[in-house]
């Protein structure tokens, strides 16, 4: 066997997402017997999952070994001292120091997830944000440039952004997959920039042309795209979306804004009014009436938003597991996620912004309250197999995309 056949890597060892990785980023041209040896495996792995499929479909579910609690254990004022130094860090270097700030403050927010007796694990590195961040700021100021040099460039620039949104969705989607971790085990996502090309384009326009009307439907293949393809180690993430609840959540939400708006802006109509007649100087009543429209929007945005929200968290969750190794249950209340985000925007305006460490903890251990995960008998597996096959991975190939690219 020559050199450079020994030099191949040993891709029997390797999971399917690691092996698709594989095959995105190899140089086919210069490494034929690498990809034919990766494109052999996958199909093996196609061939196996397809038996697996075919047991679990005539199959009972699986039984759980034990139902278990999400809990959050942080609170505002560790998080707030955290939180404070990072932003005055930040602002002492000229939004440099936002990446290590991004990094303790996930850190802290992570670690304090606990599941069945174990933490979560925030694994990204200030680099790796820093690297993101320049691309965006990079294309940004790309996008200013051009626009003052000549609006044609600047707009083409923008069709090929759009174009490119898939590719720049994904990459931070798996980013933040693969930063993510438990008990040692990473979280992972698969890319299939064909599919986001139609997700993420086609749908949008889909929608765009039909007036807003096949919203409903680009958000829940927006879902069905992330979660289908999010893995945990070696296993899937399997989830079964419906249409008519995304259609449901939409419209209810749509109405209860509209009938919120049209109150808050009788009753704030009626009470300018009165203070306009009442008064001689009508240019701070005026600035304040603007204030107050703006809030009494935000009030609005918040009530509708949240019934959205909770239902369609809930239903993503009941839907949704990880093959063999975990089920979701999510009991959000509307009620209560309203509060939630009215007293947080309350607390954010009381403290001219400085309250957000304490609503981040509150949303925190809000949605962790409302979360619970059964166990399932695989769960053990996972944890084995990732342990086992540890020094196996390519983390030559695997680290290339690890980048957080700023889409907003």
């Amino acid at each position: 066997m020559s050199n450079m056949d020994e030099s191949i890597p040993d891709y029997k060892h390797y999971s399917l997402a690691e092996l698709l990785e594989a095959k995105s980023t190899i140089d086919k041209e210069a490494f034929p017997e690498r990809l034919a040896i990766i494109e052999q495996c996958i199909a093996q792995f196609d061939t196996h999952s397809a038996a697996q499929q075919n047991a679990s479909e005539n199959a009972p579910p699986a039984k759980a070994l034990r139902s278990v609690p999400v809990r959050f254990l942080g609170n505002g004022r560790e998080f707030f001292n955290i939180w404070i130094v990072n932003l005055l860090l930040t602002i002492a270097t000229l939004g440099i120091y936002s990446a290590w700030a991004t990094v303790r403050n996930n850190r802290y927010l992570y670690s304090n997830v606990e599941i069945d007796g174990h933490r979560m694990s925030y694994l990204a590195t200030p680099k790796q944000i820093l690297i993101g961040r320049a691309i965006g700021v990079l294309l940004f100021a790309s996008y200013y440039v051009l626009s003052v040099l000549s609006p044609l460039l600047s707009g083409l620039l923008l069709l090929l952004l759009f174009a490119l949104t898939p590719m720049l969705v994904c990459m931070s989607i798996r980013f933040r997959m693969r930063m993510t971790g438990y008990r040692n085990v990473r979280f992972g996502f698969t890319v299939r920039y064909g599919r986001a090309f139609v997700v993420f384009v086609l749908y949008t326009l889909l929608a765009l042309i039909t007036f807003g009307i096949l919203y409903p439907l680009l958000f829940k293949k927006i879902d069905e795209f992330i979660y289908e393809n999010m893995t945990y180690g070696d296993a899937e993430f399997e989830t079964d979306l419906s249409t008519g609840e995304y259609f449901l959540a939409t419209i209810a939400a749509g109405v209860i804004a509209g009938v919120v708006i049209a109150l808050l802006f009788g009753v704030s109509i009626g009470a300018g009014a009165a203070a306009f007649s009442s008064a001689d100087d009508a240019k701070p009543i005026s600035q304040f009436f603007i204030i107050g429209m703006l809030l009494l929007y935000m009030i609005a945005l918040a009530i509708s938003s949240s019934f959205y929200k909770a239902l369609i968290r809930n239903h993503i969750f009941t839907n949704t597991q990880i093959r063999n190794v975990a089920r979701f249950d999510s009991k959000v209340s509307v009620m209560g996620l309203i509060y939630l985000r009215l007293t947080n925007l309350a607390l954010l305006v009381c403290t001219l912004g400085f309250g957000m460490p304490w609503i981040k903890v509150r949303s925190a251990r809000f949605f962790a309250r409302a979360t619970t995960v059964e166990v399932l008998p695989g769960y053990e597996e996972v944890i084995a197999s990732a342990e086992e096959s540890a020094n196996a991975i390519g983390d030559e190939v695997s680290s290339v995309f690890d980048v957080d690219v700023a889409i907003g």
